[in-house]
């Protein structure tokens, strides 16, 4: 039997590594202004409120920390002041799914 794909699950990403993304991206919104000071432009991996490493170039922090603790969920994210909002267009009316 042909296990099932978990991207094409309903409760992709499970909820318990959907609840801690949404838990480190409070408190990153909490400490953006005081990163910005030490990490602007740097990619951080960022969990519980402190910067667990950094560097300029997202695959290679990915790669460093994946060969220390192994594949994972984590929290990396590029330090800028403001984020960018995306907006997609389409031709149908907004629908919830």
């Amino acid at each position: 039997m042909i296990p099932a794909n978990p991207i094409l699950s309903p409760t992709y990403p499970p909820p318990e590594i959907l609840a801690y993304m949404e838990r480190q991206a409070e408190q990153y919104e909490k400490m953006r202004s005081h990163l910005i000071e030490q990490y602007l432009n740097q990619y951080i991996w960022f969990e519980d409120g402190q910067v667990l490493d950094s560097d300029p170039d997202h695959a290679t922090l990915v790669l460093r920390i994946y060969g220390e603790d192994g594949p994972r969920p984590l929290f990396v994210k590029r330090v800028v002041p403001t984020e960018l909002e995306l907006r997609v267009r389409s031709p149908f009316p907004e629908t919830v799914y």
